[in-house]
């Protein structure tokens, strides 16, 4: 799949839960149970051609777009946990 073009999608679905892999710059792999692969929009990305930028739009899948969306959220999350933790010690 790393010889595709970008933009490219390969999934397997069954009644319960979706799995894709989506080619970006790498190979990006998701398994969802509550989103679905349509539709499919196109999203702008840059791409350097002779050290010149150009504008290319690519296929990103909803579940991807989902996935985007609220993952800034758990990284805000995962930040503050860490800035409050306490440290506990047991007597010595």
């Amino acid at each position: 799949m790393k010889k595709e073009p970008r933009g490219k999608l390969c999934h397997k679905d069954s009644k319960e839960i979706i799995a894709a892999k989506w080619h970006y710059n790498s190979i990006v792999t998701i398994a969802s149970n509550c989103h679905e692969l349509d539709p499919i929009t196109k999203v702008d990305r840059i791409k350097f051609v002779d050290k010149k930028r150009a504008k290319i739009q690519i296929d990103c899948p909803a579940v991807i777009k989902m996935y985007n969306k609220y993952m800034s959220g758990v990284d805000y999350f995962d930040e503050n946990v860490d800035s409050m933790r306490v440290a506990l010690r047991g007597k010595q």
